[in-house]
């Protein structure tokens, strides 16, 4: 599963599953080209990627910004002078409540980052993979990408979007040896979790089989699997990553 000197781009990369990919792809040799909204949390991100001894560089995007997400890709081809893997991992959380009482301006705003970003993220990165011969593409979309739960109508939308996403593009370009792939997480510790608990993530255990929620280094694993060439044969899937919740 060698990704040594490759180059990838992370949208989303300063903490929670972003920032667990950031760290294992640098541990296998893939310099980066890292987007965040929060300066901070990115750079520091960075900062952690060169001292695992790849080279790393970052800028602040947000994704709902068309020349934010093309300024990225281009800041990794005039960095590195190409770019063979992404992970279009940036999204964000909304409220739990019934249809008609979510706020329609945080309904835009989850729809214009989960999709929209996504959407916009592969237009920019999708014409420099097939200028080079080909590539791999991991959208992040979550476990309400696959199944339905009530009062998260908007968000799980929006995760369903990200699969239809996927899967058309994968189609579209599977001819330019483009791989695009997406993973649908369950209940992680990340800070979005956190902010839909309250602060009690590990409550959500018990709605996995396994009885636990998930490390994001377990997602990331999953990621750089589906980037690497050991998922060569796979295109347009999606990865579920979720303690047994689909199954159950």
């Amino acid at each position: 599963m060698s990704l040594k000197d490759r180059v990838a781009l992370v949208t989303g990369g300063g903490s929670g599953i972003g920032l667990a990919t950031v760290r294992l792809l640098a541990e296998n040799g893939v310099h980066l080209a890292i987007g965040n909204r929060n300066v901070e949390l990115g750079e520091a991100a960075a900062a952690e990627a060169k001292k695992l001894g790849v080279e790393a560089v970052f800028q602040k995007t947000d994704v709902t910004q068309p020349a934010d997400v093309e300024a990225l890709v281009q800041l990794a081809v005039k960095k590195f002078g190409r770019l063979g893997l992404a992970v279009n991992n940036a999204g964000v959380e909304g409220p739990s409540v019934p249809l008609h009482e979510h706020p329609i301006d945080v309904a835009r705003h989850i729809m214009d980052v989960n999709v929209h970003g996504v959407f916009l993220a592969m237009k920019y990165e999708i014409p420099l993979m097939q200028r080079a011969g080909g590539g791999s593409i991991v959208n992040t979309s979550s476990i309400l990408g696959v199944k339905a739960v009530p009062n998260f109508s908007i968000y799980n939308a929006s995760k369903h979007a990200v699969i239809g996403l996927t899967r058309s593009a994968a189609l579209e370009y599977a001819a330019d040896k483009i791989r695009i792939n997406a993973v649908a997480p369950g209940p992680i510790e990340t800070p979005m979790l956190n902010n839909i608990t309250g602060g009690n993530p590990h409550e959500f255990g018990n709605l996995t089989p396994m009885r636990r929620i998930g490390t994001p280094e377990e997602i990331a694993a999953g990621i750089v699997w589906l980037l690497s060439d050991a998922s060569s044969f796979m295109t347009g899937g999606i990865l579920n990553i979720d303690g047994g919740m689909v199954a159950g």
